[in-house]
């Protein structure tokens, strides 16, 4: 009992006139006293320039949070987009019509609450990839972008190392899933069967996917040569169109 008499005697805290590093007022600071010697702070601040300094380097740790963030998502987009798409986003994406706009305000209302399914098709530089991934921006934490002949050539190296089931199952576990370009890839027994797979078991368990495509359903069910797959596109997704003018030739006709 004496000794943590002792000890506490040999630490206790006691008040000091300082001056302020800031505002350089006088004021009483308070001070660890440690074997009778206080233990002055190497900058001592008053309350209010004390406060005003904690909310400023919070403020710096959430300036350097975000640009980490930042960073991150820009580094996974150029890794499963391209590089071409580093900057794409809802506020750079710019509506050249009618349709433009409301599928802008349809990826929106996707982003804010991912339920359901959506196509977008239309011939080539239109916008729908560059949508997809404003989408997969926003929804990075959650989503999995893939261009669908990517995705083909690396569900068959993952089937070699680790078999059907587990190199699938990414696809089917994804909160939502983003498929760009389906309709392009080289269609084979095994295309169809790995992309039935995965959109059978998505459109079963009701699980948002976003696809992009430059055919309608009709020449996409040709193309791919499979009614299973492109009706449970169809009947999961909200089908739009996207028009325009290709936005490929009018960056062309601007340089």
């Amino acid at each position: 009992m004496g000794l943590r008499q002792n000890q506490v005697e040999m630490v206790s805290t006691s008040t000091l006139k300082s001056e302020c590093v800031d505002c350089h007022k006088e004021f009483n600071a308070k001070v660890i006293v440690l074997f009778g010697k206080p233990k002055i702070p190497e900058e001592p601040r008053c309350p209010g320039c004390q406060k005003a300094y904690e909310e400023k380097l919070e403020e710096q740790l959430q300036q350097e949070q975000r640009r980490a963030d930042e960073l991150r998502i820009k580094n996974t987009v150029v890794n499963k987009c391209g590089l071409k798409y580093v900057a794409a986003s809802f506020d750079s994406f710019k509506p050249l019509t009618a349709k433009h706009r409301r599928m802008l305000e349809i990826s929106k209302e996707f982003v804010a609450a991912p339920a359901g399914s959506l196509f977008f098709y239309g011939l080539a530089g239109r916008g729908k990839t560059y949508l997809a991934v404003a989408i997969y921006r926003e929804l990075i934490n959650d989503a999995d972008f893939w261009p669908v002949p990517d995705l083909l050539l690396h569900l068959r190296s993952e089937l070699r190392i680790k078999g059907e089931e587990e190199a699938i199952r990414p696809l089917k576990e994804a909160r939502v899933l983003i498929l760009d370009d389906i309709g392009i890839e080289k269609v084979t027994d095994w295309v169809r069967q790995a992309l039935y797979v995965v959109i059978a078991y998505r459109e079963r368990n009701l699980m948002p996917t976003v696809f992009t495509s430059n055919l309608d359903l009709d020449d996409l069910e040709e193309r791919i040569g499979d009614e299973r797959i492109v009706s449970r596109i169809a009947g999961m997704s909200r089908i739009i169109q996207i028009d325009g003018p290709d936005r490929r030739n009018l960056k062309e006709q601007k340089q």
